[in-house]
Formats: structure tokens, sequence, C-alpha cells
């Protein structure tokens, strides 16, 4: 059936090349429909129960992540006339912003004070206008530091900063108002970069929203630079691989059309471009030419050869001897990629689906475009190469780089036991580096840690109670449970023993801060009486003289209508997830100690939480999905060339490259977190190809010269040349990822180029040595894969 495939296409080779090119084209139109996806949220599964929580939360408390504009004036502090009218200006403009909830902005001009009057209670706003006089500064500064909730919250404690914070709506809710939150934070961008001309303040603009529509921005910017620069790498070492324009031009024909395809059909199906999806293009840049290079490797091996053979003969040949590995290396390493469905991230496992179409692609266009085009051509090959072979050198003779290889296949064979033992000890000692790898990440990490946005970050967190949140949901079993002394004492026991055990909890927020500045200012304002009142009447009376002045929606982030559920609020000042190991201990601990003697459920959310679990998923995650790509790789190869063995042999070298990396990692101090998760399965998933044409190759040539040692020297000048070429182009697009602006794109862009390269010195040494000292009958036998027997 193959042979009748490949006539068929060397036959009518302009037919194949039209449909080709017009399917590839109609699936790339759908390119224009490719959204962004950055909220962390969207890479956990929707079913699972730190997104149901999160949910549940923001229906009950409408409880957002805030967006917080940073005002910071070393030279006497924020409470000077100007600066206060700077932060109205600029609270005032950015409330009217369509996206931002109900107008909700929370700043030193727009929230209110709670005091107490003969008549009762009142609430009325710290700034009824801004004071112009050092006594009604000073008195607004008294204000703001006598009550609690906002010392350190919207002004820093030291005076030096305030904070404005904007609540938006989600993304979801934008999208539906044709709206998104990159254009949104552009326009809070705007509002602070106009306010800010001339001024002696600085502005920094963080939280969530921002890092994360930075973060889409990035994405953008990465594909626009890192495609054309793989592109450009690409032409440059295929030219000067092959030195003819057919060199250049069918291999990136193919990685074009691959990433088309693939990129088309993820937009037609509706899948978001994630952070990690945006390796797929790289990946499929750097891999998609394996193929096509294996192929004109053949092609330029059987010209050299015979020099005289005519076009549809040369390329049919071609494609007979190739089909197999061609095949077998795309279906295993896409089933590898497909193994990344198995991790529980949906941006991950996204990565590795389309991936693996684009991957089925290039092999779709390497079997069908690649011999159309080439039989088209006129038969040549490199005239240096063809004159050498004429001389009698031989294919061990044609050209430098064959040399060389034939020299180390020559010592390789000569040095079996000496190789293994040296690869022996090496993994040995590197398992020890390995084990001192472990998970740590953040979203900040995804932004080099001297740009504007981490520096923002910074600021904020370090004046300002934290921009990292975690919230706790407590709901009792009936209405106006939260009038009760004791339940309420018990939350804020909670809250200040949390603020106590760590030093990353800048601070916490519930209703009882609220009922304690009601109690305080009913008692003169005396600093002991900020307390929790000992009676529910009590507490129920406060809360209703509050109602008479406060507006209806002013405890709606804390506590519901029937004060039945309560959400506190514990910001934090870091967000990296080895610090959120004890943040959770400690909350499940004290949440347990202080809430279920009195029957009340609790549950953990937040943005904090979500990001704590999303990197714990990487933890969760990792050594499974190691397990599955080998696993997967392994029956593929089992199955496909018919041998048990035979997958052993074929995962033994980019086994030995993957343990190595991690020994570095280890060694170097290199942490995992989402993009450097990815490395090992990509690395197995490229690197196994390198093992299986290596086989083949070998199994060819010794059946054909019934010598194992010539048959490697021949093996190494041919295919070896071929598979360094490949590695070559493989190493040099990933190592393009270090100029992209995202570090975990860098990290990952070094940690394959380093398993590739080393994945190709153990293809070369360890996997010839091993098939020299073991004789496996799958090698041997003499039978072809498809009917041989295991050993």
């Amino acid at each position: 059936m193959m042979e009748l495939f490949i006539k068929s296409v060397t036959n009518w080779p302009k037919l194949v090349i039209a449909l080709v090119v017009l399917l590839t084209m109609g699936i790339a139109s759908q390119m224009a429909k490719m959204q962004i996806e950055t909220d962390t949220e969207a890479f956990i599964p929707p079913g699972h129960q730190a997104t149901l929580d999160n949910t549940r939360m923001k229906e009950i408390f409408g409880t957002p992540d805030l967006l917080w504009i940073g005002v910071v004036r070393e030279d006497g502090g924020i409470y000077q006339s100007d600066t206060l009218k700077v932060i109205q200006s600029i609270s005032d403009k950015v409330r009217l912003l369509p996206g931002v909830v109900d107008q909700d902005v929370v700043s030193i001009a727009t929230e209110d004070n709670i005091r107490g009057t003969a008549d009762g209670m009142e609430v009325e706003p710290f700034m009824q206008e801004v004071p112009d006089d050092a006594a009604a500064l000073l008195s607004l500064q008294q204000q703001i530091q006598g009550f609690d909730i906002f010392d350190g919250f919207i002004v820093a404690k030291n005076g030096a900063a305030a904070a404005i914070l904007v609540e938006l709506e989600p993304h979801t809710l934008l999208a539906d108002r044709g709206l998104d939150k990159f254009k949104l934070y552009d326009a809070v961008q705007s509002i602070v970069d106009e306010v800010a001309q001339g001024r002696p303040e600085q502005f920094h603009v963080a939280g969530k929203p921002v890092l994360e529509a930075t973060l889409g921005l990035y994405i953008t910017e990465d594909l626009s630079v890192m495609m054309p620069l793989v592109f450009l790498v690409l032409s440059i070492l295929l030219y000067f691989t092959y030195r003819s324009a057919r060199g250049v031009f069918i291999p990136l024909a193919v990685v074009s059309f691959s990433v088309m395809g693939a990129m088309g059909i993820m937009a037609a199906v509706g899948v978001p471009m994630y952070p990690t999806t945006t390796m797929v293009p790289v990946t499929l840049m750097a891999i998609g030419v394996a193929d096509a290079i294996h192929l004109l490797g053949k092609y330029y091996e059987l010209v050299l050869l015979n020099p005289a053979i005519d076009r549809k003969s040369v390329v049919r040949d071609t494609m007979t001897e190739m089909w197999r590995p061609v095949v077998l290396t795309s279906i295993t390493t896409a089933v590898g990629f497909l193994s990344f469905l198995t991790m529980e991230m949906v941006p991950l496992q996204m990565m590795g689906v389309f991936a693996a179409v684009g991957i089925i692609y290039a092999m779709f266009v390497s079997l069908t475009l690649v011999p159309a085009l080439l039989v088209l051509m006129k038969v040549s090959a490199p005239k240096s190469l063809v004159e050498k072979v004429s001389q009698g050198h031989g294919l061990e003779g044609a050209g430098l780089v064959s040399r060389y290889l034939t020299l180390l296949g020559d010592w390789v064979g000569r040095h079996v036991t000496g190789t293994l033992f040296l690869t022996s000890a090496l993994i040995f000692l590197s398992a020890w580096g390995a084990s001192r790898v472990y998970v740590d990440d953040s979203y900040v990490s995804n932004f080099e840690q001297d740009s504007a946005i981490v520096e923002a970050d910074r600021v904020v967190n370090k004046h300002f109670i934290g921009s990292y949140q975690f919230n706790v949901v407590l709901e009792a079993k009936d209405a106006e449970a939260f009038y009760s002394p004791e339940l309420l004492q018990a939350v804020w026991s909670f809250q200040q023993e949390m603020e106590a055990k760590n030093t990353i909890v800048g601070g916490s927020i519930s209703i009882v801060d609220y009922i304690r500045r009601m109690h305080q200012v009913m008692n003169e304002n005396r600093p002991e009486m900020a307390k929790i009142p000992e009676s529910s009447d009590l507490i129920a009376q406060y809360l209703l003289l509050y109602s008479f002045s406060g507006a209806p929606d002013d405890f709606a982030e804390v506590i519901d209508s029937e004060y039945r559920i309560a959400n506190v609020r514990l910001f934090m000042t870091n967000g990296i997830y080895s610090k959120y190991h004890k943040i959770e201990a400690d909350l499940h601990a004290l949440a347990a100690q202080y809430f279920d003697p009195l029957g009340v459920q609790w549950s953990i959310t937040g943005n904090g939480h979500i990001s704590y679990v999303q990197t714990g998923m990487i933890t969760n995650n990792l050594r499974f999905n190691i397990i599955a790509t080998v696993l997967a790789i392994f029956l593929a190869a089992w199955i496909m060339m018919r041998s048990f063995v035979a997958g052993i042999f074929v995962m033994t070298p980019v086994l030995a490259a993957v343990i190595l990396n991690f020994a570095f990692m280890g060694l170097t101090g290199t942490t995992i977190g989402w993009g450097s998760s990815m490395f090992t399965s990509i690395a197995i998933c490229i690197g196994v190809d390198y093992a299986i044409h290596l086989i083949y190759k070998y199994r060819n040539e010794y059946n054909s010269l019934r010598d194992d040692k010539r048959a490697l020297t021949r093996t190494l000048a041919t295919t070896g040349k071929t598979i360094l070429f490949n590695a070559v182009v493989v190493v040099a697009g990933f190592m393009v990822l270090i100029a992209s602006v995202m570090p975990p794109n860098q990290e990952m862009g070094l940690l394959v180029s380093a398993a590739m390269f080393s994945s190709f010195v153990a293809t070369l040494t360890v996997l010839p040595a091993l098939i020299l000292a073991a004789k496996p009958k799958f090698v041997f036998a003499g039978n072809k894969f498809e009917t041989s027997k295991e050993q």
C-alpha cells in the first residue's frame, strides 16, 4: 500500500503540492480566531475543588483580584495637599473606566471613617475635600492611623505611600462587554502616566490583573519575535549544512506548514493561547525539520552512491527506505507529547496535545510535500562530496564531519566496556545531584527581575499589607451566627495567630475589624476598647446604627447579608510557592482549631491559594508525567518495532541525558516551575528520534556488510551526520528562546538544548556500545522490524 502511495505522490507531484498548500492555508485561516488566556484560574481544571471554592467565594462576596496603584513620595510622605489631590484625581478617573466593578475604587479619597457622636455613630468620608492646612492634614493622618483596617492597607504605616485599589470585573464579563483586561490595564496606566507628568511622586501599578495583562502582552511579543528569529536561525543553519536552496526551502516548508496546521486547528476548536502553548510554534519549528533533514540525508546518500540516478527513482528509493522511521519517530514523539494529558493543568495538557497535532501534521507534509517537491527538482548533491565518493573515499570519507564521526564509531567499537562503565558511573553520580531538585515558582517569575512590573510588585508589597490574597470562607448553620461574640473572637484569634506566625502575612481584614472599630468609637475612641463586645445584642445594635449612615454594601466583601457566611481576607507580601507551604499548613491547622469546635465549615481560596494549588500540581504531576511519557514512547516503539528490547534501547540514551540535566539543575540550584516542568517530556519526545534513526540505519548496514564494527562506522558517517545536523538545528532553535522576554521560556530553551546535546552524544556513543555489547536479536536477527521477535 505504501508503495502505491509513494508512486502516486511522485507521479502527480503538482497536484499533491496544490492539495497540501490549499489544505494548510484553509486551516491556517482559523488562526485569526486565536485568543490569549493568562488567568491563573484557567490553569486549573474547572471541576477542581480549588476552582469551585474560588468561584463560590466570588459569587457570595464579589471579591475580585485587586489592581494596586502605589503612590510613593519620599520627601515628606503622602500627607501633603498636592499629593492628596493627585490620589483623588486618579481615583476619580479610574472609577469611571468601563470594567471597574460598580465604579469601586478604594483609596484615601474614597473610603469612609467610622466615628462616634453624641447621638451614636456616624460614617463619613476621610476626605470631604482635600485638606490644605497643616492641622487638617495632621487630623487626616491621625484618623487613618487610628483605623487599623486602613493603616497599612490604603496608606503605608510610615505615611510614605498611598494605595489606590481598583476592583476589576472578571475577564469573562469583560469579554461579554467587548472589553479585555489588556486594554483596561492600558487605560489605567495611561491615566497614571498622564497625572504623573512632572510630579515628585513615584507611581507603580501592580497586582494580579496587571501581571496577567502584561503576561498576555508578552505572549504576543514573544510570538512575533521568536518565530521569525527561529526561522532565520534555521535558514542559516540549513544553508551551511546543505549549501543549496532545496536544503533550506524544503525543511522550512515542512516546519511552516506544521506550525500553521497546529495553530489553525488549535484556534478552530477554541483553545486559547496559554503561556505554555507559546512553546508549541517554537517546538514545532525546532523539531519539525527532523523528518525533512533525514529524508534529504538519505536522498543525498543515494545520489552520492549513484550520481546518474533519475529523479523518480531516487525519490522513490528514499521514501521506500525512510517512510518507516519517519512514521515511527513521528508517532512515538506525538504519543510522548500526548502523555501531557496525564497532567492536571489544562495549559500543559494543551501544549502536549497541539505539539502532537503539529508533529503528525509535519509527518503528513514530509510524506507528501517533500517527495513531491524533490521529484520536480534536478537530481543533485554537493559537488565536493560527489568528488570524494567518486575518488574512492566512500561515504565514510565524504566530508570532514563524516570522517570525524567515522573515527568516533571506530573508537566506540574498540572501547565498548569503557564507554558503558563511564556512562554508568556518570549516571550514578548524577543521581545525587538530581535528588536536590525541587519545585518553586511564582507568577512574578514570568518576568525579568529588573523589569518595571517586578519593581512595582516589590514596591507595593514593601509599603502595604500585600497584593497576594488568601481567603478563608466561614459558613455557619444559622443566620446572624456572626453576631456571636464567641465566634467573632475565634475569627479574631485566627487572624492574629496567622499574622504572628507568618512574616509574609502583611495583614488581614474581616467583619471583626469593623465591629471592633465600632465598639471603640462608641466608647470615646479609647484604644483599649478596640475589642469585640460581649453581647450579641450590642453587636446587632452597632450594625444597625452603622446602617443609618453607611452604605448597604460596605461589608459585602467580608460578610453575607444574613451574617451567616464570612470572608476572612489575608494579604501576603510574597507570591513564592515555597513560602506558601507554611501558610497553607497554618491555615488548615488554625481553622480546624478555632472553627471545627463551633460547627463552622471552612474553605481556603483566593489567588494565593489558586497559585499554590497550581504550582503544587507540578510537583504531583511531574514524576507521573515523566513515567507516562517514557511508558507511552516505550510502548509505541515496542509495538511498532515488535520488540520489547527495542523499546528499552530506544529510551536509554535520552533517559541518560535527562538524568544528567536534573543533576545540573540540582547542583546549580535551578528550581522547577511551570516552564521547566515541561523540559523533561519535550527532551524525551525529541531525543528518542535520534535512537530510532540510528537503530534503523545500523540494522540495514549490518545486514548489508555483516560486520558489526564496519556497520557502526558507516552508520555514524551517514545517519550519524544527519542526527548531528538535526541536533544542531534543534539546539539552535531552542536556544533562540534565550531572547524571550519571559524567564520561564529562557530557562526552557537552555534546559531542552542541554538535554538535546546530551541525548545526541549518548545516541552516538552509549547506544552503539549497548548494541555491540548485547547483540540484540532485533538488530542482528536479519528480519525486518515489523516481523522481528523479542530477544
